[in-house]
């Protein structure tokens, strides 16, 4: 309507702020119906917590997001800091580790694709 009376230019700043501010009637009603939908869920999960199939509260890629981020350190050897990994994964305590199991776990590690250098080394010199 402001634009078909007074006819402003796209660089009129007024006019920018109300192109800026306009909501679309579909957004919002999307909006209005997401937030409803989430308190319906929240209050759903809460009322069924202790159910048997209802999901647990601790996050398995949580913690193992935390897990890596504990291990990989900017200056550390890439091998050790997998094998240190390795270990809190199966909840070991690597520094108890004797030199003899640390090299059974690294000559086990290595058999794993996994762990390989995924840079190939054909035809280098």
């Amino acid at each position: 309507m402001i634009m078909k009376q007074h006819n402003p230019g796209l660089t009129d700043p007024q006019l920018r702020q109300l192109i800026a501010a306009h909501i679309d009637d579909d957004s919002f009603c999307r909006y209005i119906i997401q937030q409803d939908i989430n308190g319906i869920a929240l209050d759903l999960r809460e009322a069924h917590r202790e159910d048997f199939f209802s999901v647990p509260e601790d996050n398995p890629l949580k913690d193992f997001l935390q897990t890596a981020e504990e291990t990989a350190k900017k200056d550390s050897d890439p091998e050790k800091a997998s094998l240190v990994f390795i270990c809190k994964r199966l909840r070991l305590n690597y520094g108890k580790l004797n030199g003899e199991d640390k090299a059974a776990l690294k000559r086990l590690a290595g058999k794993s694709d996994l762990l390989k250098n995924p840079i190939p080394q054909r035809g280098r010199k």
